[in-house]
């Protein structure tokens, strides 16, 4: 008796699903969770897309600029499209924001 009541729900399981494969739902949910997939996917790509742009030619460009100007580099980001570099000046750590032409356009000093 118990194996008969398995043999139905297996049946009516069947009968569900082609049923639904009838009415296009389920290419609709696969279509639909493959494209929110892809774009969790490539959110964080796209996102760290700005610091792959700053390659080690640049960075170095970078470097030698601000070592002429008294500056000892210690880091180099990208955040919000904008080139951020961490150094000393004169033992203080400073912040400073780098425009695209490489020229400082903000320095924020540690207090």
């Amino acid at each position: 008796m118990a194996r008969l009541k398995l043999e139905e729900q297996i049946d009516g399981a069947e009968r569900y699903w082609i049923a639904r494969l009838a009415k296009g739902k389920t290419m609709k949910t696969l279509l639909t969770t493959a494209l929110l997939s892809l774009t969790l996917v490539a959110a964080p790509v796209l996102a760290s897309s700005s610091s792959a742009a700053l390659d080690d030619a640049k960075r170095v460009e970078i470097t030698e600029k601000l070592k002429s100007e008294g500056y000892d580099v210690r880091k180099i980001d990208v955040e919000d499209g904008q080139i951020e570099v961490y150094a000393l000046k004169d033992g203080k750590k400073v912040e400073l924001y780098l425009a695209p032409d490489l020229s400082v356009s903000r320095i924020k000093t540690a207090d």
